[in-house]
Protein backbone atom coordinates (compact mmCIF):
# COMPACT_ATOMS: atom_id res chain seq x y z
CA UNK A 1 0.00 0.00 0.00
CA UNK A 2 3.32 2.26 -0.49
CA UNK A 3 1.62 3.71 -3.54
CA UNK A 4 -1.58 4.35 -1.81
CA UNK A 5 0.40 7.11 0.00
CA UNK A 6 2.70 8.48 -2.32
CA UNK A 7 0.01 9.30 -4.83
CA UNK A 8 -0.74 11.97 -2.37
CA UNK A 9 1.05 15.88 -2.36
CA UNK A 10 1.84 17.49 1.04
CA UNK A 11 -0.95 19.63 0.39
CA UNK A 12 -3.03 16.84 0.34
CA UNK A 13 -1.67 15.99 3.84
CA UNK A 14 -2.27 19.47 5.18
CA UNK A 15 -5.62 19.58 3.87
CA UNK A 16 -6.73 16.33 5.54
CA UNK A 17 -4.81 17.01 8.62
CA UNK A 18 -6.29 20.69 9.36
CA UNK A 19 -10.13 18.42 8.47
CA UNK A 20 -9.39 16.04 11.30
CA UNK A 21 -8.08 18.71 13.60
CA UNK A 22 -11.30 20.76 12.95
CA UNK A 23 -13.65 17.50 12.94
CA UNK A 24 -12.56 16.99 16.23
CA UNK A 25 -12.58 20.38 17.60
CA UNK A 26 -16.63 19.75 16.33
CA UNK A 27 -16.67 16.51 18.01
CA UNK A 28 -15.54 18.31 21.42
CA UNK A 29 -18.58 21.15 21.02
CA UNK A 30 -21.55 18.38 20.82
CA UNK A 31 -24.01 16.75 22.94
CA UNK A 32 -22.65 13.08 22.83
CA UNK A 33 -25.93 11.77 23.86
CA UNK A 34 -28.58 10.33 22.06
CA UNK A 35 -31.59 7.32 22.09
CA UNK A 36 -29.39 4.38 20.49
CA UNK A 37 -26.27 5.45 22.46
CA UNK A 38 -28.20 4.68 25.84
CA UNK A 39 -30.01 1.42 24.39
CA UNK A 40 -26.96 0.00 23.39
CA UNK A 41 -25.33 0.69 26.74
CA UNK A 42 -27.20 -2.25 27.66
CA UNK A 43 -27.80 -6.28 26.85
CA UNK A 44 -30.58 -6.52 24.03
CA UNK A 45 -32.01 -9.95 25.49
CA UNK A 46 -31.71 -9.01 29.11
CA UNK A 47 -31.34 -4.98 28.92
CA UNK A 48 -28.73 -5.63 31.85
CA UNK A 49 -25.72 -3.04 31.70
CA UNK A 50 -23.41 -4.44 29.74
CA UNK A 51 -19.70 -4.38 32.05
CA UNK A 52 -17.42 -6.76 30.54
CA UNK A 53 -16.53 -7.66 26.96
CA UNK A 54 -18.26 -10.95 27.43
CA UNK A 55 -21.17 -9.79 27.37
CA UNK A 56 -20.77 -7.18 24.39
CA UNK A 57 -20.34 -10.44 22.48
CA UNK A 58 -23.75 -12.60 23.97
CA UNK A 59 -25.53 -9.21 23.39
CA UNK A 60 -24.70 -8.70 19.57
CA UNK A 61 -25.14 -12.66 18.88
CA UNK A 62 -28.48 -12.67 20.46
CA UNK A 63 -29.06 -9.01 18.39
CA UNK A 64 -28.22 -10.68 14.93
CA UNK A 65 -30.54 -13.67 15.54
CA UNK A 66 -33.28 -11.20 17.03
CA UNK A 67 -32.88 -7.52 15.58
CA UNK A 68 -30.00 -6.66 13.96
CA UNK A 69 -27.45 -8.47 11.80
CA UNK A 70 -24.62 -5.87 11.95
CA UNK A 71 -22.71 -7.75 14.62
CA UNK A 72 -19.21 -5.99 13.91
CA UNK A 73 -21.12 -2.43 13.88
CA UNK A 74 -22.85 -3.03 17.07
CA UNK A 75 -19.70 -4.29 18.78
CA UNK A 76 -17.44 -1.28 18.27
CA UNK A 77 -20.49 0.97 19.57
CA UNK A 78 -20.79 -0.91 22.39
CA UNK A 79 -17.52 -0.84 23.21
CA UNK A 80 -16.94 2.76 23.32
CA UNK A 81 -20.14 3.50 24.85
CA UNK A 82 -19.32 0.97 28.28
CA UNK A 83 -15.34 1.24 28.22
CA UNK A 84 -13.26 3.20 25.09
CA UNK A 85 -15.13 6.37 26.80
CA UNK A 86 -15.95 9.80 23.88
CA UNK A 87 -12.37 11.08 23.86
CA UNK A 88 -10.82 7.76 22.49
CA UNK A 89 -14.28 7.61 20.40
CA UNK A 90 -13.77 11.00 18.96
CA UNK A 91 -9.96 10.22 18.05
CA UNK A 92 -10.75 7.62 16.42
CA UNK A 93 -13.64 9.06 14.64
CA UNK A 94 -11.11 11.83 13.24
CA UNK A 95 -8.51 9.56 12.04
CA UNK A 96 -11.27 7.31 10.51
CA UNK A 97 -13.07 10.45 8.73
CA UNK A 98 -8.61 11.43 7.37
CA UNK A 99 -9.07 8.00 5.73
CA UNK A 100 -11.70 8.46 4.05
CA UNK A 101 -11.18 11.93 2.96
CA UNK A 102 -7.49 10.36 1.85
CA UNK A 103 -9.64 7.56 -0.02
CA UNK A 104 -11.72 9.56 -1.82
CA UNK A 105 -9.36 11.33 -3.14
CA UNK A 106 -6.95 8.37 -4.26
CA UNK A 107 -10.61 6.74 -6.16
CA UNK A 108 -11.10 10.21 -7.98
CA UNK A 109 -6.93 10.43 -9.32
CA UNK A 110 -6.80 6.59 -10.15
CA UNK A 111 -7.12 7.49 -13.97
CA UNK A 112 -4.74 10.46 -13.41
CA UNK A 113 -7.34 13.36 -13.58
CA UNK A 114 -7.12 14.92 -10.66
CA UNK A 115 -7.95 18.85 -11.06
CA UNK A 116 -6.40 21.47 -9.09
CA UNK A 117 -8.86 21.71 -6.15
CA UNK A 118 -10.34 18.28 -6.20
CA UNK A 119 -9.64 18.10 -2.52
CA UNK A 120 -12.09 20.46 -1.93
CA UNK A 121 -14.83 19.50 -4.28
CA UNK A 122 -14.45 16.04 -2.18
CA UNK A 123 -15.47 17.98 1.37
CA UNK A 124 -17.70 20.10 -0.23
CA UNK A 125 -19.46 16.87 -1.36
CA UNK A 126 -19.13 15.18 2.18
CA UNK A 127 -20.69 18.02 3.90
CA UNK A 128 -23.54 18.78 1.10
CA UNK A 129 -24.32 14.53 0.90
CA UNK A 130 -24.43 14.57 5.08
CA UNK A 131 -28.27 16.62 5.94
CA UNK A 132 -28.10 15.72 9.50
CA UNK A 133 -24.30 16.28 10.01
CA UNK A 134 -24.62 16.43 14.02
CA UNK A 135 -25.74 12.98 13.78
CA UNK A 136 -24.03 11.34 10.98
CA UNK A 137 -20.93 12.58 11.38
CA UNK A 138 -20.02 13.96 14.89
CA UNK A 139 -21.58 13.27 18.55
CA UNK A 140 -23.25 10.31 18.85
CA UNK A 141 -21.47 7.06 18.93
CA UNK A 142 -24.10 5.13 16.99
CA UNK A 143 -24.89 7.03 13.95
CA UNK A 144 -21.20 7.68 13.45
CA UNK A 145 -20.12 4.33 13.67
CA UNK A 146 -22.98 3.25 11.02
CA UNK A 147 -22.77 5.33 8.46
CA UNK A 148 -19.42 7.92 8.67
CA UNK A 149 -17.40 4.97 9.57
CA UNK A 150 -19.04 2.78 7.08
CA UNK A 151 -18.48 4.91 4.55
CA UNK A 152 -15.10 5.16 5.22
CA UNK A 153 -14.00 1.38 5.37
CA UNK A 154 -16.11 0.82 2.19
CA UNK A 155 -13.87 3.55 0.11
CA UNK A 156 -10.43 2.19 1.67
CA UNK A 157 -11.94 -1.51 0.44
CA UNK A 158 -12.51 0.01 -3.04
CA UNK A 159 -9.11 1.76 -2.88
CA UNK A 160 -7.21 -2.39 -2.13
CA UNK A 161 -9.24 -3.27 -4.91
CA UNK A 162 -8.00 -1.24 -7.32
CA UNK A 163 -4.79 -1.45 -6.15
CA UNK A 164 -4.54 -5.04 -6.26
CA UNK A 165 -6.32 -5.52 -9.68
CA UNK A 166 -4.15 -3.05 -10.98
CA UNK A 167 -0.70 -3.79 -9.21
CA UNK A 168 1.80 -6.41 -10.81
CA UNK A 169 2.95 -7.30 -7.64
CA UNK A 170 2.54 -11.26 -6.56
CA UNK A 171 1.18 -11.64 -2.71
CA UNK A 172 2.85 -14.36 -0.88
CA UNK A 173 0.53 -16.73 1.11
CA UNK A 174 0.55 -14.50 4.19
CA UNK A 175 -0.79 -11.31 2.96
CA UNK A 176 -3.03 -13.12 0.48
CA UNK A 177 -4.58 -14.26 4.27
CA UNK A 178 -4.78 -10.46 5.86
CA UNK A 179 -6.28 -9.36 2.29
CA UNK A 180 -9.12 -12.54 2.99
CA UNK A 181 -9.93 -11.44 6.69
CA UNK A 182 -9.65 -7.44 5.10
CA UNK A 183 -12.43 -8.30 2.41
CA UNK A 184 -14.24 -10.11 5.12
CA UNK A 185 -14.66 -7.66 7.40
CA UNK A 186 -15.70 -5.05 4.89
CA UNK A 187 -18.02 -7.60 3.56
CA UNK A 188 -19.42 -8.16 7.04
CA UNK A 189 -19.67 -4.13 8.43
CA UNK A 190 -22.95 -2.76 7.27
CA UNK A 191 -25.00 -4.10 5.05
CA UNK A 192 -26.82 -1.11 2.96
CA UNK A 193 -23.43 -0.26 2.22
CA UNK A 194 -22.11 -4.12 1.00
CA UNK A 195 -25.05 -5.49 -0.67
CA UNK A 196 -24.68 -2.48 -3.69
CA UNK A 197 -21.20 -2.97 -3.74
CA UNK A 198 -21.33 -6.91 -4.23
CA UNK A 199 -23.99 -7.08 -6.47
CA UNK A 200 -21.41 -4.79 -8.80
CA UNK A 201 -18.36 -7.27 -7.91
CA UNK A 202 -20.35 -10.06 -8.55
CA UNK A 203 -22.01 -8.98 -12.08
CA UNK A 204 -18.54 -7.23 -13.17
CA UNK A 205 -16.26 -10.56 -12.81
CA UNK A 206 -19.19 -12.87 -13.67
CA UNK A 207 -18.68 -10.70 -16.88
CA UNK A 208 -14.95 -10.32 -17.37
CA UNK A 209 -13.60 -13.64 -15.35
CA UNK A 210 -10.18 -13.70 -16.72
CA UNK A 211 -9.53 -10.05 -14.52
CA UNK A 212 -9.94 -12.08 -11.42
CA UNK A 213 -6.24 -12.23 -10.06
CA UNK A 214 -4.67 -14.99 -7.75
CA UNK A 215 -5.15 -12.63 -4.98
CA UNK A 216 -7.92 -10.19 -5.65
CA UNK A 217 -9.92 -13.59 -5.89
CA UNK A 218 -9.01 -13.72 -2.08
CA UNK A 219 -10.72 -10.07 -1.49
CA UNK A 220 -13.37 -11.39 -3.25
CA UNK A 221 -13.85 -14.16 -1.73
CA UNK A 222 -13.50 -12.41 1.89
CA UNK A 223 -15.86 -9.91 0.91
CA UNK A 224 -18.72 -12.64 -0.57
CA UNK A 225 -18.47 -14.16 2.59
CA UNK A 226 -19.21 -11.58 5.05
CA UNK A 227 -21.47 -9.93 2.84
CA UNK A 228 -23.08 -13.18 2.83
CA UNK A 229 -23.28 -13.53 7.06
CA UNK A 230 -24.86 -9.72 6.82
CA UNK A 231 -27.55 -9.92 4.25
CA UNK A 232 -29.11 -13.16 5.51
CA UNK A 233 -28.78 -12.64 9.18
CA UNK A 234 -31.65 -13.82 10.49
CA UNK A 235 -32.72 -10.80 11.97
CA UNK A 236 -32.86 -9.12 9.24
CA UNK A 237 -35.72 -10.96 7.91
CA UNK A 238 -37.36 -10.43 11.25
CA UNK A 239 -36.98 -6.90 10.74
CA UNK A 240 -38.86 -7.18 6.96
CA UNK A 241 -41.38 -9.42 7.88
CA UNK A 242 -42.88 -6.71 10.94
CA UNK A 243 -42.11 -3.56 8.39
CA UNK A 244 -45.22 -1.38 6.90
CA UNK A 245 -44.73 -0.82 3.07
CA UNK A 246 -44.77 2.86 2.55
CA UNK A 247 -47.37 4.24 -0.07
CA UNK A 248 -46.49 5.84 -3.18
CA UNK A 249 -48.49 9.19 -2.02
CA UNK A 250 -47.02 9.10 1.24
CA UNK A 251 -43.21 8.25 -0.17
CA UNK A 252 -43.79 11.43 -2.67
CA UNK A 253 -44.54 13.38 0.07
CA UNK A 254 -42.00 12.81 2.13
CA UNK A 255 -39.41 13.41 -0.96
CA UNK A 256 -40.89 16.95 -1.10
CA UNK A 257 -40.67 17.46 2.43
CA UNK A 258 -37.15 16.73 1.89
CA UNK A 259 -36.46 19.03 -0.90
CA UNK A 260 -38.49 21.56 0.77
CA UNK A 261 -36.18 21.83 4.07
CA UNK A 262 -32.91 20.84 2.12
CA UNK A 263 -33.26 23.63 -0.46
CA UNK A 264 -29.99 25.18 0.57
CA UNK A 265 -28.01 22.04 -0.04
CA UNK A 266 -29.57 21.27 -3.02
CA UNK A 267 -28.62 24.39 -4.77
CA UNK A 268 -24.48 24.04 -2.71
CA UNK A 269 -24.58 20.53 -5.03
CA UNK A 270 -25.25 22.32 -7.82
CA UNK A 271 -23.18 24.80 -7.30
CA UNK A 272 -20.29 21.91 -6.59
CA UNK A 273 -21.47 20.15 -9.67
CA UNK A 274 -21.18 23.26 -12.38
CA UNK A 275 -17.56 24.06 -10.76
CA UNK A 276 -15.89 20.77 -11.61
CA UNK A 277 -17.43 20.70 -14.57
CA UNK A 278 -16.17 24.45 -15.29
CA UNK A 279 -12.91 22.84 -14.03
CA UNK A 280 -12.60 20.03 -16.13
CA UNK A 281 -13.29 21.65 -19.26
CA UNK A 282 -10.72 24.92 -18.20
CA UNK A 283 -8.09 22.12 -17.77
CA UNK A 284 -9.24 20.07 -21.10
CA UNK A 285 -10.11 17.01 -19.46
CA UNK A 286 -13.77 17.17 -20.40
CA UNK A 287 -12.70 13.36 -22.01
CA UNK A 288 -12.90 12.71 -18.52
CA UNK A 289 -16.45 12.60 -18.25
CA UNK A 290 -17.20 11.40 -21.67
CA UNK A 291 -15.45 8.44 -20.47
CA UNK A 292 -16.63 7.52 -17.79
CA UNK A 293 -20.20 8.96 -17.71
CA UNK A 294 -21.59 6.13 -16.09
CA UNK A 295 -20.19 6.89 -12.81
CA UNK A 296 -21.32 10.33 -13.04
Amino acid sequence: MRYFFKSFTRGDYTFVLLCVVCYFALMLQTFPISADDLVLRFHQDTMELITNCSGILESNVWNYFHSNGRFLVHCFIQWFLSFGGYWTFYLFSSLVFGILLLSMLYLSRRDGASLCGDRYYILLALVSFMPLMATLCYGTVAMTVNYMWSASIYTLFLCVYWHIKNDEIHYCWWQNIIIFFFGLICGGWQESFCIGIAGMLCIYHLINIKATRHSLLYLLMGFGIGAAFLIFAPSNFVRASGGETLAFSQFMYNLTQIVKYNIFIIVWILIGVVSVVIDLIREHKIRFIIDNWLYF
